[in-house]
């Protein structure tokens, strides 16, 4: 026999495994035992050079050799011949580890294999990542510890590898897995080892289990519902009471909806029983479990108790994926098996019944994949409604009244756990795993096992709503729209239950035989009835099954008072647990005082101190009585005297002395529970000019704070006591990061004592650099000695803002004071930081708004800095109140009025300027406003003008933005007049051209068009600026005319119409309309026309010239007279140059370029002629005036039309329709296409 197996063990049974005698064949094929190391070594280099696999077999015979002879020395063969990195050797220790007899193993071989582990992770220590497969290694002698063995051998096991994993702890947090699975296997073991005879070992597993849980809760999370589980089902351990209680109700609502890691599971199995279990559920039929299950009870569930079945439960449930439908179906048989073999123990018992319902519970009704909720709660409604239908009632019966109570397992979240179970069934009854015929059929005949109405009334609070619901193939998911009928129930002394045919003092038999075929009697399931482990519960309900209506009991809803809930011997009672206090911990003064008639402290007669502090023990004693007893000057006297020793014992070299460990824990409780900033209320007052900062004496964490500024003008090195202070303050404040933050903002409040303000309540101090120079000076040491890097500047810079802005918020008026001289000294710190922006606008006083008004502006400082604006705008649009948005803007303009370049920048760059809305962001665009008009008419400007009015939501903020843009112009005009007409006439033109030329995107800019029109047209109800722009208002025709608007508000009154040049337009409208004939065709809209005749356009081109001049003459002298405002010749002639150039006529070269051409020649030449009244028509309308003004500027033209003019025209008339309707067609974008649908009949026309 091999001496890797125990003497007399049942490796007979089993046989040597083939890679064990691999192993021993290599080990005597090296046969390197007996020669000396150097003889030896070269034999060894020689056989992995020479032979055949020689590398392989030499490492697999040196690691036999290290767990059966000489340690040591082979150890060190392997460490100086290894060059794969470890992979055969890891790939051999799995092999070991993994190997199903793993029990069979000697102590000796186990104990190797440890040593060997534990060996090659100091040793590798350093290297990066060290030896990655030893991490799967440790997960396999974790699952070879077996649940619920208590056999000497897998005790001394648990010892063995949970000493490994405390020595070696770092290593183990490298790894998260096996963080988990380590974790939920000794937090599983905690309950198998509650005999008296291993409480030892369960203190150190309960110690291990909160100190790693202590390191790394966020972690432990991230395992899933179970871990929740876990916890309650240990909650009688203190430790873990105390952690299920602090985690927040919410947190375990989120816990219980995430589904628990797979791999967590399945540790608690070892190799062999997993694979037991799996061959049996798709290898095997119905009829083989038993015989299979006999084999698999006597080697795993030799023990009790057995709390082991209720992780097999779990890994059935939850972990186990089936390769066949098969195995799926069968899973609540082998469940069934489990519980009949549970025996006695009724907290065995509970945990298995809370492992099948605990799904239920945990239901994710919101979840994506339901799929996977219902085949974890499968199992438990086969089994209920499967005993059901075999009259085996009582199973049935005890797993609903234990998913009933257990909706109260968490306070405060009932509501949520019953509506994951109503979901729960709702999803089960749609995917035909459970009928409302099963239902009624369970209802039914537990209520005639039971005899009263207990169970009726718990199957209508959990079904009530699916038994009454309409027949329908899909039950979907809906809330319990009916309050709770509480049941009234008696005292308990006066309750009573009986049921003809339990027995309430019949035990738990050890073992329960299952009979080979379902028998049609009622048959007694000894597993739930009551024993002496647990009381009976008695319920005294008036009224027999026979009178009571059960249709009305269905959607009655029970007080869930848990089966469990009454205390048993071993179980807590439910007064609070006291957790143990530490060696150098103390009660605190409120649990030494008696809550009844003692009102008075009472002192514990010996305080004790850690043996480590040997050095401090007397002060520390008298310092622990003084503080329990609320002397508070002996506390602090005490204190100092403590402190003043630690100066002369600490070496800030050695971070592990007591000094640096023990004594900061010690007292640095006592000292935090006195921070507070009593200091800061009522300190300022501007009629004294100073701020009366007093911190009080009497107070233990103000005399820490003095301590420190006792040595603020020592020698920074980190031998002298101001560094050695440093130390101190930085290791008691560090407590949690609350503390931390306040700690380090005392130290900055103690810098201002009796600081000088001026009459605008800011700092007078001209050196405030050097006033807080120890501030800085302690928060650099701070962050160097947390974290050595070279580069610590960025931290320092941040925990120095995250102190002032935590002063903000506990006295505005001192922050407000210092903010000025924060900006003028530490720019890069505070000057475009967008935390402490917010800070300055949220806590800003009426004197300092008119000190940053004034300073801003004189350049003495900036706030805003390089900061993208934008982002600042964005975040006050979103949360900051009407105050805040508009101080932000007059900050804004304090800054950057000066700067037109700045603004235009800003506004020209701002996405949130663009899509401000008037109802939604009045104060922002009140801001806008006053930065508009600081800056003159461009562009860029008005355009920003025409997206807020095209990016408007509702018609109402449309209208609102036009009135916003009328304002701006209104402005403009008063200061940049001549400036605003060119812009303006750039605009228009520029738009114009984009409609007539752009292709893509046209329909931005029809819209950008199409709002600037609706501008002009509120423009031009405003007279002063209708009068500005008068000289621009054949391009504002023009536009309106392109985007098919109306624009006959923009011609002239018909009492103008005795003007000259009107005349002269009049006449020459009509006149042009004989003399060019052609009919124009729209190709973007009526105002824009084309003329294909080629052979006239040398003739036509001379007159229309004159045409053109005279016109021009007209509207001159027409502006001139109708002017209200006297306009000067000079704006009069700037108006005429500003009017759009015509286009001088080109033959094209092509059809295409012919029609772009004639386009813009027609368009130009012919669409205000358009829209006027004929000569006729003129003509009467000055008849019917009464006078008839001459008409210098008429000139003279034919009235006889040639014939064959006409008939070309006729013929260019036909051309060019069908030139535009194919370009027409050939233009992208929806309005295009439009366009060309309503015209189509005009045309043809």
């Amino acid at each position: 026999m091999s001496k890797v197996f125990v003497i007399n063990g049942r490796a007979d049974q089993h046989g040597i495994p083939s890679f064990i005698s691999e192993l021993k064949d290599d080990y005597q094929w090296v046969g390197i035992s007996g020669k000396s190391e150097e003889d030896a070594k070269n034999e060894l280099y020689r056989m992995i050079d020479t032979m055949p696999n020689g590398y392989n077999r030499t490492m697999s015979g040196l690691l036999y050799g290290a767990l059966t002879d000489e340690f040591q020395t082979y150890y060190d063969y392997i460490g100086d011949l290894d060059k794969d990195g470890y992979d055969h050797m890891i790939e051999m220790l799995k092999k070991l580890v993994t190997y199903k007899c793993f029990a069979l193993y000697s102590t000796e071989t186990i104990h190797r294999i440890m040593l060997l582990i534990e060996n090659l992770v100091t040793d590798h220590r350093g290297a990066l990542g060290g030896i990655s497969g030893l991490y799967e290694v440790c997960e396999s002698i974790l699952r070879q510890i077996r649940g619920g063995d208590t056999s000497e051998v897998n005790i001394w096991l648990s010892s063995e590898v949970l000493e490994f994993f405390q020595r070696e702890s770092t290593w183990l947090y490298s790894n998260e897995r096996l963080l988990h699975i380590t974790f939920y296997t000794f937090a599983s073991l905690i309950r198998d080892h509650s005999e008296p005879r291993f409480e030892a070992l369960k203190a150190k597993e309960i110690k291990f289990c909160r100190i790693i849980f202590d390191a790394h809760y966020n972690s432990f999370f991230k395992i899933g519902r179970d871990l929740i589980r876990l916890l309650r089902d240990n909650q009688i351990v203190p430790e873990f009471s105390y952690v299920i209680n602090a985690i927040h109700d919410e947190v375990k609502a989120n816990l219980m909806k995430q589904r628990t890691l797979s791999y967590c599971l399945s540790s608690r199995l070892s190799y062999d029983m997993n694979e037991r279990l799996t061959h049996m559920l798709e290898q095997h039929s119905i009829s083989a479990y038993k015989r299979k299950f006999d084999f698999f009870k006597t080697n795993f569930l030799s023990t009790e108790p057995r709390y082991l079945i209720a992780d097999i439960i779990r890994w059935i449930i939850s972990a186990y994926r089936p390769i066949n439908e098969k195995a799926t179906n069968n899973r609540y048989m082998l469940i069934n098996l489990l519980l009949h073999e549970i025996g006695n123990n009724w907290d065995a018992i509970e945990l298995a019944k809370m492992a099948l319902v605990y799904d239920w519970l945990c239901f994710d009704r919101n979840g994506k994949d339901l799929r996977e909720g219902l085949y974890c709660i499968e199992p438990c409604i086969q089994l209920i409604v499967e005993n059901v239908k075999k009259n085996n009632p009582r199973i049935a019966k005890d797993l609903i009244e234990t998913l009933h109570s257990s909706i109260n397992i968490f306070p405060g979240l009932e509501n949520e756990i019953r509506e994951n179970v109503r979901a729960a069934s709702q999803v089960a009854i749609s995917h035909n795993v459970m009928t409302v015929e099963d239902i009624r059929i369970i209802r039914t005949k537990l209520s005639e096992f039971a005899g009263d109405t207990r169970i009726i009334k718990i199957i209508g609070d959990l079904w009530g709503h699916l038994i009454n619901a309409p027949p329908s193939s899909s039950l979907p998911y809906h809330p319990n729209p009916l309050q709770p009928l509480i049941m009234q129930t008696t005292s308990v002394a006066n309750i009573q239950m009986s049921h003809p045919d339990v027995n309430v003092n019949q035990r738990f038999p050890a073992s329960l035989p299952i009979p080979q075929t379902p028998l049609n009697s009622v048959q007694s399931n000894p597993l739930f009835m009551p024993s002496h482990d647990k009381p009976p519960e008695i319920l005294d309900l008036t009224g027999s099954i026979s009178g009571t209506n059960i249709q009305n009991l269905d959607n009655q809803m029970l007080s869930t008072k848990r089966r469990d809930s009454i205390p048993l011997l071993d179980q807590p009672s439910i007064a609070p647990v006291t957790q143990p206090s530490k060696s150098h911990e103390m009660k605190s003064a409120v649990e030494e005082t008696s809550s009844a008639n003692v009102s008075t402290r009472i002192i514990a007669p010996s305080v004790p101190v850690p043996d480590s502090l040997w050095f401090y023990k007397n002060l520390l004693k008298n310092f622990k009585v003084a503080s329990l007893s609320s002397n508070t000057v002996d506390e602090i006297q005490y204190l100092r005297q403590i402190l003043d020793l630690f100066l002369n014992g600490v070496k800030l070299d050695a971070p592990n002395s007591p000094h640096l460990t023990d004594l900061p824990t010690f007292i640095g409780p006592d000292i935090c529970r006195a921070l507070n900033f009593d200091e800061l209320k009522g300190c300022f007052d501007l009629n004294s000019e100073c701020l009366e900062i007093n911190p009080s004496k009497q107070n233990l964490f103000n005399c820490l704070v003095s301590w420190v500024f006792d040595h603020k003008d020592e020698p920074s090195r980190i031998d002298s006591p101001k560094f050695k202070s440093f130390e101190m303050y930085r290791l008691i404040v560090k407590k949690d990061e609350k503390v931390h933050a306040e700690g380090r903002l005392k130290l900055l409040v103690y810098c201002f004592r009796s600081l000088k303000l001026d009459k605008l309540g800011t700092v007078l101090t001209k050196d405030f650099k050097s006033l807080i120079n120890l501030y800085i000076e302690y928060i650099n040491y701070e962050v160097k000695r947390e974290d050595p890097q070279p580069n610590v500047e960025e931290e320092v810079n941040k925990r120095i803002l995250m102190g002032v802005q935590l002063l903000q918020q506990y006295e505005c008026n001192v922050f407000d004071s210092i903010v000025p001289k924060l900006l003028q000294n530490w720019p890069d710190i505070f000057v475009g930081k967008f935390e402490f922006i917010t800070s300055i606008i949220h806590g800003i006083n009426p004197m300092l708004i008119y000190k940053f008004e004034t300073d801003l502006r004189l350049g003495h400082y900036k706030v805003f800095g390089n900061i993208n604006l934008d982002v600042v705008l964005e975040n006050s649009l979103n949360y900051w109140g009407s105050f805040e948005q508009l101080y932000l803007f007059q900050l804004i303009k304090a800054e950057i009025g000066n700067n037109i370049e700045k603004i235009e920048e800003f506004i020209n760059s701002s996405l949130q300027l663009k899509v401000l809305e008037p109802i939604e962001h009045p104060e922002a665009l009140c801001g806008l406003l006053s930065l508009l008009e600081l800056v003159p008419p461009t562009e860029n400007n008005v355009s920003l003008l025409t997206k807020l009015i095209t990016n408007a939501k509702s018609p109402e903020s449309k209208f609102e933005n036009i009135k916003f843009a009328i304002s701006i112009f209104t402005r403009w005009n008063d200061i940049f007049s001549d400036k605003l007409i060119k812009v303006m006439t750039s605009e228009v033109d520029n738009k114009i051209h984009k409609l007539n030329e752009t292709e893509a995107e046209i329909e931005d800019d029809e819209n950008e068009a199409s709002a600037f029109f609706d501008v002009i047209v509120e423009l031009w109800k405003n007279e002063k600026l209708k009068q500005a722009f008068m000289s621009i208002r054949p391009n504002f025709m023009l536009l309106g005319e392109s985007v098919e608007k109306e624009t006959t508000f923009l011609q002239r009154p018909s009492e103008t119409a005795e003007d000259d040049g009107e005349q002269m337009d009049a006449e020459d409208g009509e006149d042009m309309t004989h003399d060019q004939p052609t009919t124009t065709i729209s190709t973007r809209s009526r105002g824009k026309a084309k003329q294909t005749e080629t052979e006239d356009r040398s003739k036509r081109g001379s007159h229309n010239n004159r045409n053109a001049q005279n016109r021009q003459k007209a509207e001159a002298t027409s502006d001139e007279s109708s002017s209200s405002h006297g306009k000067t010749p000079e704006k009069a002639q700037s108006r005429k140059i500003a009017k759009p150039k015509r286009v001088k006529r080109k033959i094209p070269t092509s059809s295409e370029a012919s029609d772009d051409e004639q386009t813009a020649s027609s368009n130009k030449n012919h669409r205000q002629t358009k829209k006027r009244p004929t000569t006729s028509d003129r003509r009467k309308s000055v008849s019917s005036g009464g006078e008839e003004e001459t008409k210098p500027n008429r000139s003279v033209r034919s009235k006889t039309k040639n014939a064959s003019v006409s008939t070309r025209s006729e013929l260019s008339k036909a051309s060019s329709s069908a030139q535009n309707i194919n370009r027409r067609k050939s233009v992208g974008g929806p309005n295009a296409k439009k366009r060309n649908a309503t015209k189509g009949g005009s045309d043809e026309e």
